[in-house]
């Protein structure tokens, strides 16, 4: 594959990207590349950001795809593009998810897992909460709905 096939230069919102190796497979089993990621996130980016706005992001990154390994990071790399925002809190610097160029920037990344904390950057009050409800097995899935529904009950007191 030559040099060219492998880099491509884009402009979103004014802000220039490459996407480096474009045609890596992600999802081998299903067809899918580095490309069919980053149109997918562009997809649902409307919907998506505004769960990530102004939240220090932690990203497991798939660098070989799904298969291959992964790994956490928080840090922003030195690498990256002066438009990704961060925020420092105990001596490391989050990256901040607020725009599309920087929701592609982490798909180049091959960040395919976002995780968010309930908190925005600037409280230290969480602003949702979240009720994990795991049966002990999928036969006892009415477990989970029974007690969402005690739950629901109780909160609409």
């Amino acid at each position: 594959m030559n040099q060219l096939a492998e880099r491509q230069k884009i402009v979103v919102h004014d802000q220039e990207l490459t996407i480096t190796h474009p045609t890596k497979p992600i999802w081998p089993k299903k067809g899918l590349n580095k490309l069919d990621y980053l149109h997918y996130l562009t997809s649902i980016a409307e919907r998506m950001l505004p769960f990530l706005r102004d939240r220090a992001l932690t990203v497991i990154r798939y660098t070989d795809g799904i298969q291959g390994e992964s790994f956490y990071q928080k840090n922003c790399p030195s690498y990256a593009p002066a438009f990704i925002k961060t925020y420092e809190q105990e001596g490391i610097h989050y990256i901040i998810c607020n725009d599309l160029p920087s929701l592609l920037w982490l798909g180049n990344q091959l960040a395919l897992e976002i995780h968010i904390p309930f908190n925005k950057v600037a409280s230290d009050f969480p602003e949702e909460i979240v009720l994990d409800l795991d049966p002990p097995s999928r036969q006892e899935f009415g477990l989970a709905v029974e007690a969402a529904l005690m739950i629901k009950e109780i909160a609409d007191r």
